[in-house]
């Protein structure tokens, strides 16, 4: 196990755990796809405290059997996503946000359709509270939170603290002051449309080059890699038009997509739909009713020309209702593609072809891989 470390623009070399080094290996071509760490905020006394992450809770912190009491820093999609797995095990989880709402990258009705989901099912939100200190009480850790509109404080205590407040860049540690490659203020790695850094022959891909930290998009930027570096195909270029996301949380969310927000931009028109999992037989066949906490809905933001601007989920399998509409929206991207021919005559991909599927961003882990994926094993030998 090592971490590596540029020694020139074009070599590198590998730091042992002992503090000992590999030989210098030169290669021409260099992909950087180190990831992303979480980001610790500077909280009193946090490190004696002590605390895990999304990394660390996998070693050697895995605890035996469920924590009775669970406090969680960060409510956004990492600290959703393990809120309701370890309250389903029976924890008493604490959602600690210092924003006004959790998942603020989501529209605001969704956050709220959440957080009462997450209360109705035992969990604490507490929103506009900013961690001041922490410490520990006997065999309890313990922080102190200040309500940010209030003022108020007040100390919570759980057996334990998991920290989930966002990612920070990792570059510090690649020693990129050897290269010309370079970073921006939060310190990604600056890449351009063929994911090629400031730097001839090295490629950054995945959460390293800040662009939409979600393991789909790493696989997607791999395999324009692949492509463009191995194989004589025309060059593909990274675009990122309609990237989804989901959170694996109860209830589901996915969104792709401008917000309402983000859409009502000053001399653009948009128009905004929803239809809730009650109107639908399959809604009211698992039990959804109009009055029930977990009526979920999708929202969907059109613009002129019929436009799919934004689609936003909450409720059972969102992450496999959202995926049709990602391949939508790259139907129109594709229409727009042309190449020429062999003849210099001007071609798009026909519709109707699976174009649009193969060239999307596939929603990682969620059963669409298993649809999307089929065009990779198409036996395209001859014909019987």
């Amino acid at each position: 196990n090592g971490i590596a470390e540029f020694t020139g623009k074009k070599t590198i070399r590998v730091k042992y755990e002992d503090d000992s080094f590999s030989e210098e290996i030169q290669s021409d071509l260099i992909i950087i796809a180190t990831g992303a760490e979480s980001f610790i905020p500077p909280i009193k006394n946090i490190e004696q405290t002590g605390y895990i992450t999304s990394e660390t809770f996998f070693g050697d912190k895995f605890p035996e059997k469920p924590w009775p009491r669970l406090i969680i820093v960060g409510g956004g999609a990492i600290g959703a996503e393990f809120a309701h797995i370890f309250s389903a095990f029976g924890t008493k989880v604490t959602i600690v946000e210092m924003r006004p709402r959790i998942l603020t990258a989501e529209e605001e009705e969704i956050s709220k359709a959440v957080k009462t989901e997450f209360e109705n099912n035992g969990i604490t939100v507490l929103t506009n509270s900013k961690v001041m200190d922490s410490g520990r009480n006997d065999k309890l850790k313990t922080l102190t939170l200040e309500n940010t509109v209030t003022g108020e404080r007040k100390v919570i205590e759980a057996d334990e603290i998991f920290i989930s407040s966002g990612v920070r860049s990792s570059t510090y540690a690649l020693q990129l002051n050897n290269t010309d490659v370079k970073t921006d203020e939060k310190g990604w790695v600056k890449t351009n449309e063929f994911l090629e850094t400031t730097q001839k022959g090295i490629y950054a891909i995945g959460d390293i080059n800040g662009k939409y930290q979600f393991r789909h998009k790493a696989n997607y930027e791999a395999e324009i890699l692949i492509q463009n570096l191995f194989t004589q195909d025309e060059k593909r270029k990274a675009v990122y038009n309609a990237v989804p996301w989901a959170i694996f949380t109860w209830p589901q969310v996915a969104h792709v997509g401008l917000t309402e927000a983000e859409a009502k931009r000053p001399g653009e028109k948009c128009w905004i739909g929803k239809n809730y999992y009650s109107q639908i037989a399959g809604g009211i066949a698992l039990g959804i009713s109009k009055d029930s906490c977990d009526n979920g809905f999708v929202k969907i933001i059109v613009g002129e020309g019929d436009t799919i601007l934004g689609v936003h989920i909450v409720g059972p399998h969102a992450s496999i209702l959202l995926q049709p509409f990602v391949y939508l929206m790259n139907a129109n991207y594709k229409c727009e593609r042309k190449r020429i021919n062999e003849d210099r005559k001007l071609m798009y991909p026909p519709l109707g072809s699976f174009t649009p599927i193969n060239d999307s961003m596939v929603i990682h882990p969620s059963l669409n891989e298993l649809t999307a994926w089929v065009i990779d094993n198409i036996d395209w030998g001859e014909e019987d």
